[in-house]
């Protein structure tokens, strides 16, 4: 009778003995071999949940190879205060902010530069310009200094004459003057208070339901003019920084320009979003709607291109650029103005003694010339043996150095260095790398690379870990060989990158932040289904088909 069962149960099973090898052709035929993860369906996180065994299960791996002994890396996208340790394995990295940095747009974007004194933008007035009915006018600017008198941001106004409209620095606070053209009292009104070197968002506007000047700071209340009036137009230019009399230092872009209605509460609040504006290749349809020009202002030189319309500005006696003031596609940046710095004080996982290294670093230098060193990122605090590495500039002679404390380097005289013009303006990618063998390497753009003599290894200290500024233990900034610049995306690896991760990082210019997804060359490779334990194969077949797989009818390695 037993026999007679077992044979009937052999029987009724014999279909799916038959159909077994089809099906585990089927599920090998699905598993990854090489190709990068996201091309089959259960490579994707969560793709096998939920079966018995399973949980959240997934057979192959995203992991970028940027990830492998990472120490810390931060985006410093934050607007104000501590910077966040984004990824790495130091469980206590977070940056301390000295001073008070402020920031900058990512890596890869830029902002008007004006010096103050000669340098300005303008077209001559044309009827997209001119202004009879509603309208309004946004800027991001970030003032070099705040001094008496008018600082003018951007305006159709003769300081005298017949005026039109002008949003302006008036000593601290922002302003908006609305003119009827023809030479009558203007309407204007301030608020707030601007800091020198911070940045902040300025709106201006014209509302007919009162016949009142608007202007508000940062997104916050508006004030309202006491007077009323009836805007007009005339024959003055438009201009950016500059009046025709007066002019304004500093940084400014981008420019938004509304006509025929007002900047609503909500477009003001969108394009300021949460203190990171928007560039005015971000900007939303709803940003846009009676937005008939926007100015990026990022150019290196020359004129400056309407986005939206086709009211391109030229320059006079050749502003600048610098690193931006609204997000983009890397984020934000740290900005520090000479007298601040990011710190975290000296631990056990920042050691560097006998390890390979790399530091990395986007950096935009706001000066030239002065003061004669400027700190990117480093554990150094200028005091011999707790000198570690740094990187760092000589912005006297241009020179950027990668210097590091080891049996055979002086601190002084015998680190790396890459001579060249690197600010202020242009956004660089700088890496310090040291090898297994002691080599040491600065890289600049992915494309550069500087080899020095191999040394005996790195020394370990207790500097802290500093960011714009050279370190004072336990964990603050000293008070100089502070930085001019903007730095994004910084990082510290123990172990040397490689040429293909750096020219990854770099992404011709314009740059990848953490998570690093994107950069599928650096993809850590799917693990093959033949080199896949048994007991895990077992699970994966259960869960895509429900049938339980002895282990002798896989074939390859068995573990």
């Amino acid at each position: 009778m037993k026999h007679q069962i077992r044979n009937a149960i052999l029987l009724g099973m014999a279909p799916l003995w038959l159909y077994l090898p089809f099906l585990l052709f089927q599920v090998i035929q699905d598993q990854p071999v090489g190709k990068p993860p996201g091309v089959y369906s259960n490579c994707e996180s969560g793709a096998l949940g939920g079966m018995p065994g399973i949980g959240s299960f997934a057979p192959c791996t995203t992991t970028s190879t940027l990830l492998n002994q990472l120490i810390a890396y931060w985006k410093l996208d934050e607007l104000s205060g501590t910077r966040a340790k984004t990824a790495g394995s130091c469980s206590s990295c977070d940056l301390t902010a000295v001073n008070a940095p402020d920031t900058a747009a990512g890596a890869g974007t830029y902002a008007l530069s004006l010096d103050g004194s000669s340098q300005y933008l303008s077209i001559s007035s044309n009827s997209s310009l001119q202004v009879s009915g509603e309208f309004g006018v946004c800027a991001w600017v970030r003032p070099t200094s705040i001094g008496a008198g008018t600082g003018p941001i951007a305006n159709k106004d003769n300081s005298g004459g017949n005026r039109e409209y002008s949003l302006y620095r008036s000593t601290a606070a922002v302003g908006f003057l609305v003119g009827d053209g023809t030479g009558g009292a203007p309407q204007s009104i301030t608020t707030g208070t601007m800091t020198a070197a911070t940045r902040n968002f300025a709106c201006g506007w014209w509302q007919s339901s009162d016949s009142k000047v608007r202007v508000s700071l940062n997104n916050g209340t508006a004030a309202v003019s006491a007077g009323t009036i009836t805007p007009g137009s005339a024959a003055n230019s438009f201009y950016i920084g500059y009046d025709g009399t007066n002019y304004q230092g500093g940084m400014i872009g981008p420019v938004y320009f509304w006509k025929g209605a007002y900047p609503s509460s909500s477009q003001i609040t969108s394009v300021y979003n949460s203190g990171s504006g928007k560039r005015c290749a971000d900007l939303s349809g709803a940003d846009k709607t009676n937005m008939t020009s926007c100015w990026e202002l990022g150019e290196a030189s020359g004129s400056r291109a309407d986005s939206i319309g086709s009211n391109t500005l030229s320059a006079t006696n050749a502003p600048g650029r610098l690193a931006g003031l609204v997000q983009n596609g890397m984020g934000l940046s740290a900005w520090f103005n000479g007298s601040q710095g990011l710190v975290v004080g000296d631990n056990a996982d920042l050691s560097s003694s006998g390890t390979a290294m790399t530091a990395v670093a986007w950096v935009d230098f706001a000066s030239q010339g002065s003061p004669v060193t400027e700190d990117i990122i480093g554990k150094d605090n200028n005091a011999g043996a707790s000198v570690e590495w740094q990187l760092r500039s000589v912005v006297r002679s241009s020179d950027i150095y990668w210097k590091f404390l080891g049996a055979s380097f002086s601190i002084d005289s015998n680190g790396t260095y890459q001579s060249g013009a690197y600010g202020p303006g242009p956004w660089i990618l700088v890496a310090g790398r040291l090898s297994s063998s002691w080599v040491p390497r600065l890289t600049l753009n992915s494309a550069v690379t500087w080899t020095g003599s191999a040394g005996s290894g790195p020394a370990d200290g207790s500097a802290p870990l500093t960011i714009g500024c050279l370190g004072q233990s336990p964990a603050t900034c000293q008070a100089y060989y502070a930085t001019s610049a903007a730095i994004d995306a910084a990082g510290f690896w123990k172990r040397e990158l490689s040429d293909s991760e750096l020219t990854a990082l770099y992404a011709s210019g314009s740059g990848v932040e953490y998570p690093w997804s994107s950069i599928v060359s650096l993809w850590e490779p799917p693990i093959r289904w033949a080199d896949r334990p048994i007991s895990e194969r077992q699970r994966i077949v259960w869960a895509k088909t429900g049938v339980y797989v002895p282990a002798f009818m896989f074939p390859g390695k068995v573990r």
